[in-house]
Parts: C-alpha cells; sequence; structure tokens
C-alpha cells in the first residue's frame, strides 16, 4: 500500500512548487510517486458537492457585491455541519482512490484537515476520530507578507486566520510545521530526510 504524505498551506504558501520539486527528486532516484490533489475547485465527484459549492459560491458572489459587507467577511468561519459531511465524503472517495494506488509515494495537494479550518467546535470532535491520518503531514508556512507577495488572493487576515486554526488543529495531530521563506533545496531536502524513513 502507498505511503501517505500529505502538505498543507495557504494558497501562495508554496505547497505545490514544493510537491512537484519532491516528485521530481524521488523519480530520479528511482521511486514512483504520485499527487493527488485534495481541495476544492476542481475534480469534483459527488454531484451533491458541486451543488453545495454552487449555492455557496453564488452566496459568496453576492456578498462581494457590497463593499462594505466584504470588508467583514471571515473566509475561515465555521461552515456548516451538512457543508463539512459533502465535503468529508468527496476527499474520502478521492483518498481512497489514491491509498490504493500502485505508487510507492501519495502526495496530498492538501488534505482532509483543510475541512477540520472550516469546523466548529461540535464538528471538531467527531470528524478530528473519523479523518485517517497520512503517514507524513507537513504545514508549508510563510508569513503573510511574503505569502501575499506571491499571490495576492487572501487578504493578511485570512492568512493570519488559517495559520492560527492550523496551530490549533497541529496540537491533536502529528503535523510538522516547514519554515518555506529558506532556499527551495534546504527545505526540499529537509523533507524528504523526513521521508525517508517511512
Amino acid at each position: 500500500m502507498a505511503k501517505t504524505i500529505a502538505f498543507m498551506g495557504i494558497d501562495g504558501a508554496g505547497k505545490t512548487t514544493l510537491i512537484n520539486e519532491i516528485e521530481k527528486s524521488l523519480r530520479a532516484r528511482g521511486e514512483t510517486p504520485d499527487i493527488f490533489y485534495m481541495g476544492l475547485g476542481r475534480d469534483i465527484r459527488l454531484p451533491l458537492l458541486k451543488h453545495l459549492m454552487g449555492r455557496y459560491s453564488t452566496k459568496r458572489y453576492n456578498l462581494n457585491k457590497s463593499k462594505s459587507k466584504r470588508k467583514d467577511r471571515d473566509n475561515y468561519r465555521p461552515r456548516s455541519s451538512k457543508w463539512l459531511l459533502v465535503y468529508s465524503l468527496e476527499l474520502f472517495l478521492r483518498y481512497f482512490l489514491a491509498k490504493f494506488s500502485r505508487k510507492k509515494y501519495v502526495l496530498f495537494d492538501r488534505y482532509f484537515y483543510d475541512g477540520l479550518v472550516f469546523s466548529s467546535e461540535r464538528d471538531f470532535r467527531f470528524l478530528k476520530r473519523l479523518f485517517p491520518r497520512p503517514d507524513k503531514c507537513f504545514l508549508i508556512y510563510a508569513p503573510a507578507k511574503i505569502i501575499r507577495s506571491r499571490k495576492k488572493e487572501a487578504p493578511v487576515k485570512d492568512i493570519t486566520k488559517f495559520y492560527e486554526r492550523m496551530d490549533e488543529i497541529s496540537k491533536h495531530f502529528n503535523i510538522e510545521k516547514i519554515d518555506n521563506t529558506r532556499n527551495l533545496n534546504l527545505v526540499k531536502n529537509e523533507i524528504l530526510e523526513k521521508i525517508n524513513g517511512l
């Protein structure tokens, strides 16, 4: 069965670049990695999730029409239990496709823990027992200023909130925080060393 390695981090933290570099390094030494995307926005297989996300996007678009409402909107507020349940079902579908891959390593771009960022305290207590734990999980970190210079998508308050929530989640799971402000090769080699023992 494949070894599972998950990469967490907000858009602009450098997850995808790192994953691609690690994939190249593993292939260069004769390993057989595979990459699975576990975020929303593409490859949604469950029609119900597509419907829910469509409704959510419409609601968000309507909120964004008003500047005053947009200013106060919290992207990392808790989502409903129904939203989280359907989201989790979608991720389980992708996870089992990945887990039974014939490759030696599966690199997850995002993971179930993204759902915990959006969960209420009650849902968190339920979902944390349900979600499978990867063999290794890395939280790719960079300060808000650097993330904003790479990608101007998320406002500083959202970046701060995401990492605050991930710090809380890390207390319950074995998630290693990786400083991605350093040289790419240094960061890549640090992760490869940690993967080697699996």
